[in-house]
């Protein structure tokens, strides 16, 4: 049976605990050829998403990844970044090939 998800938003902590094995579990199943067509979707949404609105910081979104405390805002950043993950590793899977190829 499956993992049952924390699906209450006003618990981000909560919802990490459930998204980080998830994806590791997904990663660790994943080949190459998925990684990359996951990389080239999250790639073309962080595009799209700085064209429309400006720069990511760069600096700040991996320190948040890297630190030990989070603030509630970091926590939310990231348990929706895990769930973009999990999303993303799912259509691409669910895709079955690469959309990008150059012919």
């Amino acid at each position: 049976m499956g993992r049952l998800l924390n699906l209450d938003a006003s618990d981000p902590l909560a919802q990490l605990r459930d998204y980080c094995p998830m994806v590791d579990d997904l990663l660790k199943t994943a080949d190459k050829q998925l990684l990359a067509e996951v990389a080239r979707i999250l790639a073309l949404h962080v595009a799209y998403y700085e064209k429309k609105y400006g720069a990511v910081p760069m600096e700040r979104t991996t320190a948040m990844y890297g630190s030990q405390s989070l603030t509630e805002e970091q926590s939310e950043q990231l348990a929706e970044a895990m769930k973009r993950l999990i999303i993303v590793i799912g259509r691409a899977a669910s895709e079955g090939k690469d959309r990008f190829a150059v012919h």
